[in-house]
Order: C-alpha cells, then sequence, then structure tokens
C-alpha cells in the first residue's frame, strides 16, 4: 500500500519590529550672557551626537559652537518672534535671544519631540550682586531690543510699567520669598533672570571659581526655592 503524503507548510515568518526611533532633541539655551551661552551650547552638542541643527538669534554665536569641521551639524540663524522646529528627525540646539521668553520658544519647537529641555546659565560672578541690587540692562541693549520682536521680555516690562506709571518704589529683594512676587516697572536684571530661572529644567552655573562656598550655598538656596524640579 502506497504511502499517503503529507504536505506540511511551513509557518510564515514573523518580521521583526524595528524599534521606534527615538524622538528629536529639542534643547533651548537661555542667558544674559553670549559667553556662556556659547560654552554650555558646545558641551551639550557633543551630547547630542550628530544631525543636529543649531538655531541662534545671532549667527555669530551659532557659527561658534558649531565645530570647524560641521559635518551633520547646520547653523541658521532664526529673525522671526519664534525659530521654526527643524523638519524630520534632525535634533535642535537652540540659543536664544538674551530677552527672548523661554517657554514661548520652547512652544514653537516642540514638534514632534516628547519634551523640550529648557537650559538656563546664570554667571556666578554677578548672579548675587544682580538679585540685591536694581541693575538695570544696558540701555543699548534695551533700546534695540524694543524693535526686535524675539526679546519677549521687553513687551512685559513696558506692559507693567504703563499699569503703573506713577510709582517709582521697589520691594526688597533680601528675601528669597521677595523675589517670586517682584515685579519691577523697569527693564531690571533681576526680571530677566526670573523668568529664566522659573522655567528652566536644567540651570547651569558658570565661573563658579569666582565664588566661595558660602556664596554657592546662598545660590543654590535661592535657585532652589525659586524653582525647586530644576536640576
Amino acid at each position: 500500500m502506497p504511502k499517503r503524503r503529507i504536505d506540511v507548510e511551513a509557518p510564515p515568518k514573523q518580521s521583526r519590529k524595528q524599534p521606534a526611533a527615538a524622538p528629536a532633541a529639542r534643547i533651548v539655551v537661555s542667558s544674559l550672557s553670549a559667553d556662556s551661552k556659547v560654552a554650555i551650547a558646545r558641551c551639550l552638542l557633543k551630547e547630542l551626537g550628530s544631525a543636529v541643527t543649531v538655531i541662534a538669534s545671532d549667527i555669530d554665536a551659532g557659527r561658534r559652537v558649531a565645530p570647524k569641521k560641521g559635518g551633520s551639524v547646520e547653523v541658521q540663524e532664526y529673525t522671526s518672534p519664534v525659530p521654526q522646529s527643524p523638519p524630520g528627525s534632525r535634533n535642535a540646539l537652540v540659543i536664544a535671544h538674551d530677552l527672548a521668553r523661554p517657554s514661548r520658544i520652547a512652544e514653537a519647537v516642540a514638534g514632534d519631540a516628547a519634551k523640550v529641555q529648557l537650559v538656563t546659565v546664570l554667571d556666578t560672578r554677578t548672579f548675587l550682586d544682580d538679585i540685591e541690587s536694581q541693575v538695570e540692562l544696558p540701555m543699548a541693549l534695551v533700546a534695540a531690543s524694543k524693535k526686535d520682536e524675539r526679546a519677549h521680555l521687553v513687551d512685559l516690562s513696558v506692559r507693567q510699567r504703563e499699569s503703573n506709571p506713577g510709582c517709582c518704589c521697589l520691594p526688597s529683594v533680601h528675601s528669597v520669598h521677595s523675589l517670586t512676587r517682584v515685579r519691577l516697572l523697569w527693564l531690571q536684571v533681576i526680571e530677566v533672570l526670573t523668568e529664566f530661572i522659573e522655567s528652566a529644567d536644567l540651570i547651569a552655573l558658570s565661573h563658579t571659581e569666582h565664588a566661595d562656598a558660602d556664596e554657592l550655598e546662598m545660590m543654590e538656596g535661592i535657585l532652589a526655592e525659586l524653582n525647586p524640579s530644576a536640576t
């Protein structure tokens, strides 16, 4: 009796699912010091690796961040109120205008990124003096920024001045608690720094070699109270 042949179908090959690509990184660097922004941006650029677009309000600052042999690093200047998010999966490193509102920049460049990281750089040499004194920003910067749509914080100060035209007295800023309530009528350093600190995910201190242990401890206490969630 002939043997019956049984055909057995091979099981279908299971396609291996490719792991989902990590979302593009978006980092916004804010500071009143152009040199500090450039220095921290260079460090961040190394961490981001390849396929990075550096978007700067000052094209010269952007070029200082990028390596001489640019490779896959592109440098762009943004002249509109906020920069546009780069297409595709490119990482973006934004060097914001000195008086830009970080949260507004973050909203504009978010794209498909899971999270935009806001980095604030503070100068240890001047920070304590800036928050304890009524130091005004340089008049040249303020005058130039009034006509610059990228300088969002200028409008904030103007609106406050118009709402309090007869007020010339300022609350004390010697206590940390008063810092969060202070709203200066003139465009002063403390107003801008408070905006930067309160919105930051990461706070970096530059020139720490110029501060002693007590000053650094005082700074850390102020920063922790203004923004306890920042690292």
